[in-house]
């Protein structure tokens, strides 16, 4: 009887061995969806600069010169505004059609006077509503632009110095 319970035994666990055990899976799987939207580049163009003319400071005191965001300009307090050339600036940001832009424009702008000393500054103005969600014209898919326009006014004293006053200011779009 020995033998046949070793053998039987034996045949037992030859049989349990060989036969798959049913234990549950520890794996699962998904599936995720990709997409993507490509946008055109951005871009930034000056179309027009920013121009005060020329003008004659006050005889005594302190005025100024305005140039609107419609080119429209305006002098005070003594400030005499000749002939020449005036105008807002002008800039026109082109992009993917329907796109939301950030617009930085700066408050102000130093203009440096080139043939002798001294600067003027000029207290910046725009006429974008939302600087921070300016939506270009168009449809995805397509190119849109938005055009703005950028003013400012400059204080001119009778202690200003005469000559001819440049500098520059600069303008950003970014996507949203």
């Amino acid at each position: 009887m020995k033998i046949l319970t070793h053998g039987t035994l034996g045949a037992l666990m030859l049989i349990g061995m060989g036969a798959p055990a049913m234990a549950q899976s520890n794996t699962s799987s998904a599936n995720a969806a990709g997409s993507i939207t490509v946008y055109q580049p951005l871009t930034l163009a000056s179309d027009v600069n920013l121009a005060f003319g020329r003008v004659v400071r006050p005889a005594s005191g302190a005025g100024s010169v305005t140039i609107a965001n419609d080119g429209t300009p305006s002098f005070a307090n003594g400030v005499v505004g000749l002939a020449s050339t005036r105008s807002a600036a002008r800039f026109t940001v082109t992009g993917e059609g329907a796109s939301l832009v950030t617009l930085v424009i700066p408050a102000t702008a130093t203009l440096n006077n080139t043939s002798g000393t001294g600067s003027l500054t000029v207290a910046l103005t725009h006429d974008v509503a939302t600087p921070s969600n300016t939506q270009l014209s168009g449809t995805l898919g397509t190119t849109g632009t938005n055009t703005f326009h950028v003013g400012g006014s400059i204080p001119i004293a009778d202690t200003t110095a005469s000559g001819s006053y440049s500098g520059s200011f600069s303008v950003t779009a970014t996507y949203n």
